[in-house]
This record gives C-alpha cells, structure tokens and sequence, in this order.
C-alpha cells in the first residue's frame, strides 16, 4: 500500500482519512461498471447467446461487424473461423487477435433490447 502511505503523507492529517475514502469509493465504483462476458454459446451462422457479469443474457447476430471488412475482421467470415471464437479474460476473442469490447456490446445490446435478466 505505498500509494495510501503517500497519500498521507502529502495530506494534512485532518484531510488524510476523508480523501483516502474518496479514492477507495471511486475504486469500488469502477469496479462495479466493469462488464465482462461470463460465458456464450454458438447458435450457428454469426449468431450467438452472450451471459454478462450483471446477470444478463442475451442472443446477437454479428453478421453485421462480419460485413465491415477490414484485415481483422476478413477472417470472420469463414463460419468455420467464426465458430473458433473464445473467452479471454471475458472478452470475446478469436484467434487472430480481433476482440469485441464486452461493455460496449453490452450497452449496444441493451439499447438494441436484447438483454434480459438470466433465469
């Protein structure tokens, strides 16, 4: 904990404990926004079911981040590439690297009402 102990020690006592509680609770509230991608399964063609961390679920179809193109996303095309997709520290990933950012295809998601709450 060296940060805590500088932090004190560049703080008047009196202010020391208030502004540690500020740091501690802005931590606590980005980690609660975090979204991560607890598991999914492939429902075939471009489309799969998604289950996030806050306990929502919810089917997508991709063919349209499939039709954009580009040199990471060509591979995708392939059904069969498509099909190898995984989880990586709840990330959807494929092979060559490409990645959905879990939390903007949650909000995506949401927007769109493909979210539900798990059963």
């Amino acid at each position: 904990m060296p940060y805590i102990k500088v932090l004190r020690r560049s703080l008047p006592s009196t202010h020391a404990n208030a502004s540690l509680s500020i740091k501690l609770r802005d931590r606590t509230k980005i980690n609660d926004t975090v979204i991560k991608i607890l598991k999914f399964e492939k429902l075939g063609g471009f489309r799969l079911r998604l289950v996030f961390s806050d306990g929502t679920v919810g089917e997508s179809d991709f063919s349209d981040i499939v039709a954009e193109g580009g040199p990471m996303v060509e591979p995708l095309r392939s059904r069969k590439f498509f099909a190898r997709a995984f989880l990586q520290l709840g990330t959807l990933t494929w092979p060559n690297g490409f990645d959905l950012d879990s939390i903007a295809l949650h909000d995506e998601m949401k927007k769109a009402g493909l979210l539900r709450r798990a059963a």
